[in-house]
Formats: C-alpha cells, sequence, structure tokens
C-alpha cells in the first residue's frame, strides 16, 4: 500500500495520472470502501455507521478513485478514534455537490497542523504518545484525486473532540462541463 501511495503520488506531481469518468452513483463507490474496512474499525471496536441520503444523483466520476478517497479517510479516522469511538460516513447533496463526509470522535488536530495536512509526507504532531504509523499521503492523494475530480477537500477539527473531513465533488450531467461551479466561486460562496 505504501509503494502504491508514493507511485500514485509520483504519477499525480508528473502530471500523468488519470481518473476514469462515468456516470456512476457514488453512494455506490463509499459503501464499498465501508464495506471493505468495517472489519478493521470493528477489529479496534470502533463504531462504523454508513448514512446517504436517498436519491442522490449520479456524477461523473471513477469508482476506484472515490472509493479509495473514502477508504484513506477512514482508515485515518480508525488511526485517531480510540476504542469505543465512532465514525460516521455520510454521502449528501448541497446544492451543485456531492458531499463525502467522515467525521470521528477522535483525538482531533491542533490549529497548527491543519493547514499542512494535505500535503505529501505530512503528518499531524502527536502530543499523546500515539504512534503514527503511515506515508502522510492519504489525505494529499484524496486532495489530489478530489481535486482531479473538480472538487476539493475541507478538512475541520476541534482538538480532543474530532475531526470531520469533507470531499465535494462537483454534481453534472454527462456534458455540463461548463455547468460544473468552480472550486474558487465556491469558496467565495462560503
Amino acid at each position: 500500500d505504501m509503494i502504491n501511495d508514493i507511485l500514485d503520488m509520483a504519477k499525480i506531481e508528473a502530471g500523468k495520472m488519470q481518473i476514469s469518468r462515468r456516470l456512476i452513483d457514488p453512494s455506490d463507490a463509499v459503501d464499498s470502501a465501508v464495506r471493505l474496512i468495517r472489519r478493521r474499525a470493528s477489529d479496534k471496536k470502533v463504531t462504523l455507521s454508513f448514512d446517504p441520503d436517498d436519491d442522490l444523483p449520479e456524477i461523473q466520476g471513477d469508482h476506484l478513485a472515490i472509493k479509495q478517497m473514502t477508504l484513506n479517510l477512514i482508515s485515518n479516522a480508525i488511526k485517531f478514534t480510540d476504542e469505543g469511538g465512532r465514525i460516521m460516513v455520510a454521502v449528501t447533496r448541497e446544492d451543485a455537490w456531492i458531499v463525502i463526509r467522515v467525521t470521528d470522535t477522535g483525538v482531533g488536530i491542533s490549529p497548527e497542523d491543519l493547514p499542512r495536512l494535505a500535503q505529501p509526507f505530512e503528518q499531524a504532531s502527536s502530543n499523546d504518545g500515539r504512534n503514527l504509523k503511515g506515508t502522510g499521503l492519504g489525505l494529499a492523494l484524496t486532495k489530489s484525486f478530489a481535486e482531479m475530480h473538480g472538487g476539493r477537500l475541507a478538512i475541520e477539527s476541534t482538538l480532543g473532540e474530532g475531526t470531520t473531513v469533507s470531499i465535494f465533488l462537483p454534481v453534472s450531467s454527462p456534458g455540463d462541463a461548463d455547468a460544473e461551479p468552480s472550486i474558487q466561486e465556491t469558496e467565495a460562496a462560503e
């Protein structure tokens, strides 16, 4: 997994990574990730729930990339959530966006660490003696895949209370590329 993450990041940085867009149900991709990682959450005695909205529109997206983004976020949530904690995964529609949201009741992230987290090889510092295994590529890959879809990644966290990471993917019909809101337009509206 580490080698694949490094190779994927190298491809992205070289402009060689491509996604295969087709019309998909985003909930299916997220559900695949939840089913794949549910055992790891259970082994750690962390409750993992999945609550997609009903009647979500299909989007132009790469099923495998959306599944990988979701796996990365849930894996991080499991890593930083102690036994007895909860991880909630949701898929909703918010205006022109499908939002995949992973919320945990974990240790949270300090405000100083937030700005650099989606950079390759960066991780939050651990003040609680937690072993931070990993490459620090999961969030960077997730951010890059979201941007390749015309979307973005957002992280909100409160130290000691938990973290919410959201992936915003544009809702559009095939051939409606001009109708997709730009990232800058969306950030200005927020």
